[in-house]
Protein backbone atom coordinates (compact mmCIF):
# COMPACT_ATOMS: atom_id res chain seq x y z
CA UNK A 1 0.00 0.00 0.00
CA UNK A 2 2.92 2.18 1.06
CA UNK A 3 4.29 1.11 -2.42
CA UNK A 4 1.51 2.57 -4.43
CA UNK A 5 0.92 5.82 -2.70
CA UNK A 6 4.34 6.69 -3.69
CA UNK A 7 3.89 5.33 -6.77
CA UNK A 8 0.60 8.03 -7.25
CA UNK A 9 2.36 10.81 -5.67
CA UNK A 10 4.71 10.31 -8.53
CA UNK A 11 2.26 10.67 -11.15
CA UNK A 12 0.87 13.89 -9.91
CA UNK A 13 4.38 15.15 -9.59
CA UNK A 14 5.28 13.97 -13.04
CA UNK A 15 2.20 15.19 -14.57
CA UNK A 16 2.38 18.70 -12.81
CA UNK A 17 5.66 19.16 -14.36
CA UNK A 18 4.71 18.15 -17.85
CA UNK A 19 1.96 20.77 -17.81
CA UNK A 20 4.50 23.23 -16.72
CA UNK A 21 6.87 22.39 -19.13
CA UNK A 22 4.14 22.49 -22.06
CA UNK A 23 2.67 25.69 -21.48
CA UNK A 24 6.23 27.49 -20.92
CA UNK A 25 6.52 25.86 -24.28
CA UNK A 26 3.04 27.03 -25.62
CA UNK A 27 4.09 30.59 -24.40
CA UNK A 28 7.17 30.76 -25.80
CA UNK A 29 5.75 29.84 -28.88
CA UNK A 30 3.07 32.43 -29.56
CA UNK A 31 3.55 36.16 -30.47
CA UNK A 32 0.58 37.73 -30.20
CA UNK A 33 0.71 37.67 -26.05
CA UNK A 34 0.28 40.74 -23.68
CA UNK A 35 1.20 41.18 -19.96
CA UNK A 36 -1.85 42.64 -18.35
CA UNK A 37 -1.08 44.02 -15.10
CA UNK A 38 -3.66 44.41 -12.35
CA UNK A 39 -1.70 45.71 -8.67
CA UNK A 40 1.07 43.13 -7.76
CA UNK A 41 -0.62 40.43 -10.61
CA UNK A 42 0.23 39.92 -13.82
CA UNK A 43 -2.54 37.55 -16.56
CA UNK A 44 -1.42 37.07 -20.03
CA UNK A 45 -3.94 37.69 -22.32
CA UNK A 46 -4.07 36.62 -25.99
CA UNK A 47 -5.09 38.64 -29.01
CA UNK A 48 -5.58 38.14 -32.35
CA UNK A 49 -5.49 41.35 -34.82
CA UNK A 50 -8.43 41.85 -37.20
CA UNK A 51 -6.75 41.22 -40.69
CA UNK A 52 -10.02 42.84 -42.58
CA UNK A 53 -10.51 46.41 -43.29
CA UNK A 54 -13.53 48.24 -41.34
CA UNK A 55 -14.30 50.14 -44.39
CA UNK A 56 -13.99 50.76 -47.61
CA UNK A 57 -10.12 51.86 -48.83
CA UNK A 58 -9.95 55.59 -49.20
CA UNK A 59 -8.07 57.02 -52.06
CA UNK A 60 -5.06 59.27 -51.15
CA UNK A 61 -3.23 59.88 -54.54
CA UNK A 62 -3.55 59.86 -58.29
CA UNK A 63 -0.76 59.81 -60.22
CA UNK A 64 -0.64 59.74 -64.18
CA UNK A 65 1.07 56.85 -65.48
CA UNK A 66 3.13 58.21 -69.14
CA UNK A 67 2.39 55.20 -72.18
CA UNK A 68 6.06 53.19 -73.16
CA UNK A 69 6.60 50.23 -74.78
CA UNK A 70 7.23 47.20 -73.89
CA UNK A 71 8.48 44.01 -76.01
CA UNK A 72 6.92 40.69 -76.41
CA UNK A 73 9.26 38.15 -74.63
CA UNK A 74 8.74 34.13 -75.33
CA UNK A 75 6.07 32.44 -73.60
CA UNK A 76 4.08 36.19 -73.17
CA UNK A 77 -0.28 36.73 -73.84
CA UNK A 78 -1.93 39.72 -74.56
CA UNK A 79 -3.80 38.41 -71.20
CA UNK A 80 -0.13 38.07 -69.16
CA UNK A 81 1.52 41.19 -70.57
CA UNK A 82 -2.07 43.83 -69.94
CA UNK A 83 -2.08 41.80 -66.05
CA UNK A 84 1.09 42.72 -65.78
CA UNK A 85 0.79 46.63 -66.45
CA UNK A 86 -2.44 47.00 -64.79
CA UNK A 87 -4.38 47.29 -67.71
CA UNK A 88 -6.99 45.01 -70.39
CA UNK A 89 -6.34 42.68 -73.62
CA UNK A 90 -9.04 45.04 -74.96
CA UNK A 91 -7.19 48.26 -74.27
CA UNK A 92 -3.34 46.91 -75.32
CA UNK A 93 -5.70 45.77 -79.10
CA UNK A 94 -7.15 48.88 -79.31
CA UNK A 95 -3.71 51.50 -78.80
CA UNK A 96 -1.62 48.52 -81.11
CA UNK A 97 -4.18 48.22 -83.97
CA UNK A 98 -4.80 44.79 -83.31
CA UNK A 99 -8.19 44.21 -83.97
CA UNK A 100 -9.32 41.66 -82.20
CA UNK A 101 -6.64 39.49 -83.08
CA UNK A 102 -4.03 37.76 -79.85
CA UNK A 103 -1.52 36.67 -81.71
CA UNK A 104 2.13 38.17 -80.85
CA UNK A 105 5.62 37.69 -82.08
CA UNK A 106 8.31 37.31 -80.15
CA UNK A 107 10.40 40.53 -80.28
CA UNK A 108 7.40 42.65 -81.33
CA UNK A 109 6.88 46.09 -79.49
CA UNK A 110 3.65 46.69 -77.74
CA UNK A 111 2.87 50.08 -76.54
CA UNK A 112 1.65 50.26 -73.20
CA UNK A 113 -0.65 52.75 -71.17
CA UNK A 114 -2.79 52.49 -68.48
CA UNK A 115 -4.78 54.23 -66.21
CA UNK A 116 -3.87 56.76 -63.55
CA UNK A 117 -1.76 54.52 -60.86
CA UNK A 118 -4.58 54.78 -57.36
CA UNK A 119 -3.09 54.63 -54.27
CA UNK A 120 -5.22 54.02 -51.34
CA UNK A 121 -4.79 54.73 -47.82
CA UNK A 122 -2.96 51.67 -46.15
CA UNK A 123 -5.02 52.32 -43.22
CA UNK A 124 -8.28 52.81 -42.14
CA UNK A 125 -7.84 55.33 -39.28
CA UNK A 126 -5.45 57.49 -39.73
CA UNK A 127 -4.47 61.43 -39.39
CA UNK A 128 -2.53 62.88 -42.84
CA UNK A 129 0.86 64.82 -42.59
CA UNK A 130 3.78 65.65 -44.49
CA UNK A 131 7.52 65.82 -43.50
CA UNK A 132 8.38 67.04 -46.80
CA UNK A 133 6.26 66.93 -50.24
CA UNK A 134 7.99 64.04 -50.91
CA UNK A 135 6.97 61.99 -47.65
CA UNK A 136 3.42 61.55 -46.62
CA UNK A 137 3.28 60.89 -43.32
CA UNK A 138 0.27 58.88 -41.57
CA UNK A 139 -0.53 58.57 -37.75
CA UNK A 140 -2.39 55.92 -37.46
CA UNK A 141 -5.21 54.63 -34.98
CA UNK A 142 -4.86 51.11 -36.54
CA UNK A 143 -2.59 48.42 -36.31
CA UNK A 144 -3.37 46.27 -39.37
CA UNK A 145 -1.90 47.89 -42.47
CA UNK A 146 -3.32 46.92 -45.86
CA UNK A 147 -1.34 47.32 -49.36
CA UNK A 148 -1.97 50.56 -50.80
CA UNK A 149 -2.22 49.04 -54.35
CA UNK A 150 -4.36 46.90 -56.43
CA UNK A 151 -2.24 44.03 -58.29
CA UNK A 152 1.04 45.36 -56.82
CA UNK A 153 4.05 43.51 -56.30
CA UNK A 154 6.06 43.23 -53.43
CA UNK A 155 10.20 43.63 -54.19
CA UNK A 156 11.64 44.32 -50.76
CA UNK A 157 10.57 43.56 -47.20
CA UNK A 158 13.37 44.60 -44.47
CA UNK A 159 15.35 47.29 -42.39
CA UNK A 160 15.88 50.75 -44.05
CA UNK A 161 18.56 52.87 -42.15
CA UNK A 162 16.61 55.60 -40.85
CA UNK A 163 13.01 54.71 -41.62
CA UNK A 164 12.77 50.72 -39.68
CA UNK A 165 11.35 47.96 -41.06
CA UNK A 166 10.10 49.03 -44.35
CA UNK A 167 7.90 47.40 -47.42
CA UNK A 168 8.69 48.12 -50.97
CA UNK A 169 5.75 47.55 -53.24
CA UNK A 170 6.19 47.60 -57.71
CA UNK A 171 3.42 48.99 -59.75
CA UNK A 172 3.75 49.49 -63.62
CA UNK A 173 6.51 52.43 -63.65
CA UNK A 174 6.55 53.06 -59.56
CA UNK A 175 8.10 51.72 -56.55
CA UNK A 176 6.27 52.57 -53.04
CA UNK A 177 8.07 52.32 -50.12
CA UNK A 178 5.94 52.42 -47.03
CA UNK A 179 8.08 52.58 -43.29
CA UNK A 180 7.31 51.87 -39.60
CA UNK A 181 6.43 48.54 -39.28
CA UNK A 182 6.74 46.51 -35.95
CA UNK A 183 5.99 43.23 -38.04
CA UNK A 184 5.91 42.09 -41.79
CA UNK A 185 3.68 40.08 -43.39
CA UNK A 186 4.15 39.80 -46.43
CA UNK A 187 7.09 37.79 -48.49
CA UNK A 188 9.14 39.35 -51.68
CA UNK A 189 7.63 38.54 -54.88
CA UNK A 190 3.46 38.13 -53.52
CA UNK A 191 1.16 40.07 -55.26
CA UNK A 192 -1.24 42.23 -53.24
CA UNK A 193 -4.91 43.63 -53.51
CA UNK A 194 -6.30 45.98 -51.48
CA UNK A 195 -7.71 43.57 -48.96
CA UNK A 196 -3.99 42.32 -48.23
CA UNK A 197 -2.76 42.59 -45.07
CA UNK A 198 1.39 43.77 -45.40
CA UNK A 199 1.96 44.50 -41.67
CA UNK A 200 1.15 45.14 -38.00
CA UNK A 201 2.39 48.89 -36.19
CA UNK A 202 1.75 49.42 -33.13
CA UNK A 203 -1.29 51.56 -31.64
CA UNK A 204 -1.02 55.26 -32.56
CA UNK A 205 1.77 54.51 -34.41
CA UNK A 206 3.16 56.15 -37.70
CA UNK A 207 3.78 55.12 -40.82
CA UNK A 208 6.06 56.57 -43.51
CA UNK A 209 5.18 56.60 -47.23
CA UNK A 210 6.82 57.65 -50.65
CA UNK A 211 6.69 57.45 -53.87
CA UNK A 212 9.55 56.55 -56.77
CA UNK A 213 9.70 56.89 -60.66
CA UNK A 214 13.11 56.11 -62.01
CA UNK A 215 15.18 56.03 -58.54
CA UNK A 216 13.16 59.29 -58.15
CA UNK A 217 11.40 60.73 -55.34
CA UNK A 218 8.10 62.79 -56.71
CA UNK A 219 6.41 65.40 -55.08
CA UNK A 220 3.24 64.59 -53.35
CA UNK A 221 1.25 67.21 -52.72
CA UNK A 222 0.52 67.74 -56.57
CA UNK A 223 -0.93 64.42 -56.79
CA UNK A 224 -2.90 64.24 -53.23
CA UNK A 225 -6.81 63.70 -53.69
CA UNK A 226 -9.05 66.16 -51.68
CA UNK A 227 -11.25 64.35 -49.39
CA UNK A 228 -14.61 65.05 -49.92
Amino acid sequence: MKNFSLFFVSIIILFVFISSYSFSFQVKSVSNLQILKNGNHSTLQFYQPVLQREKAPQLLLKVELEDSEYIVQPKDTLYSIAKKFNTTVENLQKINNLGTSTVLKVGKKLKISSDELLVYSPVDKYELKFKTDKILMLISNSIVVFSPLNNGKVTFTGNISGFGLSVIIQSTQFSIIISGFNNIMVQNDQTLNLNSCVGIISNDGMLNMSIFKNQQMLSLKEFLVKSK
